[in-house]
């Protein structure tokens, strides 16, 4: 294996919808690895939310309510890893860091790239920052959680798996 791709999905791993991009890779000689983070995919908590703070959210599809920033059930997962002291935002990070070493140990792996669609690629240019044997491809989406930006936006969702303590600049 040359070359190894760590494919970062927007909700879990490599969906029907990633295809064409990945079929693009595949074909540049690339072998494709995707997992799930944690709490994410195919080890999603399965709860149903009923919110005070948000009772519209009852109505919407399962996938909205569970990765609402207001009210969901990742956003109260988030907000526990903080209050043990293991940030979210770090532990898909080790995740990635598991993978990184799975391809490289178990699959041969020479050169291990990372890379998401849209917002996930955001995480995945975290990943590349933090894991010294890991690049990021490059791409047209954002490579950076840029939490000032966010905020000065004033969005009101925003991605809450990237909540780290400090994150955002205070002016």
């Amino acid at each position: 294996m040359d070359k190894t791709l760590l494919w970062i999905g927007n909700r879990g791993k490599l969906s029907a919808a990633d295809w064409p991009t990945v079929k693009k890779y595949l074909d540049q000689g690339y072998e494709v690895v995707s997992f799930d983070f944690r709490g994410q995919g195919e080890d999603k908590l399965l709860y149903t939310v009923v919110s005070i703070d948000d009772p519209r959210l009852a109505k919407v599809e399962l996938d909205r309510q569970y990765y609402s920033p207001l009210s969901g059930v990742l956003i109260n997962y988030v907000v526990n890893t903080l209050l043990t002291g293991r940030p979210y935002f770090l532990q898909m990070i080790e995740d990635a860091e598991i993978a990184a070493r799975y391809v490289s140990l178990q699959l041969g792996a020479k050169k291990i790239l990372v890379s998401g669609p849209g917002e996930a690629n955001r995480i995945a240019g975290s990943i590349a920052e933090a894991l010294p044997e890991v690049e990021l491809l490059p791409s047209d989406s954002p490579d950076k959680v840029d939490w000032s930006g966010i905020v000065e936006s004033m969005r009101e969702e925003w991605p809450v798996e990237y909540v780290l303590p400090g994150g955002v600049a205070i002016h």
